[in-house]
């Protein structure tokens, strides 16, 4: 990301991310046939609005959110399908200075991905959507 000072003490900036993630469950369906999906990636491109309190800076930031799932079937119907969500994100955080250039940021954000509709065969069409809530620590670099 990138931030920009607007005026003293207000900040603004954006930022991206992409990150593999691997989540899993399991759920049944209306007629008991296993349904196994797995969120295994996210990304975003968000806004940032923050104070430069010195050494700290608290912010907000929100914006767009996308993940790729799979689905599969399994039981007496084997299926398997995949879509692309597309969502928002908002949360915020506060980036600490540890020396002049580095920076330890702690974030909150909730993700909500959508609902998309995925096609299992015989079975039909489930209509699954994946919501998020992440802590992360980071570090930045200033130059």
């Amino acid at each position: 990301g990138v931030n920009f000072t607007l005026t003293d003490g207000i900040i603004l900036g954006v930022a991206a991310d992409a990150e593999y993630l691997g989540l899993e469950g399991l759920t049944d369906d209306q007629m008991g046939q296993e349904i196994a999906y797995d969120l295994y990636w996210a990304g975003s491109l968000r806004g940032l609005i923050g104070f430069d309190g010195g050494a700290f800076m608290p912010y907000l930031t929100a914006g767009l959110a996308v993940a790729g799932a799979q689905v599969d079937a399994s039981g007496t119907v084997n299926a398997s399908d995949s879509n692309t969500h597309i969502g928002w994100t908002a949360g915020a955080g506060v980036a600490f200075a540890a020396t002049e250039n580095v920076s330890v940021d702690l974030q909150y954000r909730y993700s909500d991905f959508g609902t998309q509709d995925y096609t299992l065969g015989s079975l039909g069409t489930e209509s699954i959507g994946f919501t998020t809530h992440q802590v992360t620590v980071g570090l930045n670099w200033k130059f």
